[in-house]
């Protein structure tokens, strides 16, 4: 019972292992959604299953950047839902700047007010269920503690 444990907890670390990785690793591809409704009413929130893979764009791709960023690499992924006179609007995107936010408010001018969500991984602006990996370093260690409890 034991060895199934510590198979189950090298699994664990191994995953765990991997995406830190990924995440650390300094040229890595970063994917992004990259719409805005105001051009595509699919780009709205739920984004739409089907549309979602014609705004998938690589944010390290030169041509993906903004004039002020081509310096710059990604550092994530970027929503934001405005109101602009009362017109809700959202924009996914690449981000060169900032850092993690869950909804990070911003007032702009008269009549804008903006919500800002930023995430540091690929295609991680928009909801998407968890991953495999994610979803086994969650699962793999609460089935072994129910093993061995019985």
């Amino acid at each position: 019972m034991k060895a199934i444990f510590y198979c189950l907890l090298a699994i664990v670390a191994v995953s765990i292992a991997d995406e830190l990785s990924v995440k650390n690793s300094s040229h890595k591809k970063l994917f992004c959604y990259k719409c805005n409704t105001v051009d595509n009413s699919s780009c709205a929130s739920p984004l739409n299953k089907t549309a979602a893979k014609d705004f998938l764009v690589d944010c390290t791709d030169v041509k993906e950047k903004p004039i002020l960023v081509k310096d710059k690499d990604p550092v994530g992924c970027r929503i934001i839902d405005m109101t602009v006179m009362e017109q809700n609007r959202i924009v996914r995107e690449c981000a060169y700047s900032g850092h993690n936010v869950q909804r990070a408010k911003h007032a702009g001018n008269k009549g804008v007010i903006s919500y800002v969500t930023q995430c540091d991984e690929s295609e991680c602006n928009t909801a998407k269920p968890l991953s495999v990996v994610s979803a086994s370093t969650v699962l793999i260690p609460v089935v072994a503690a129910m093993i061995l409890r019985y």
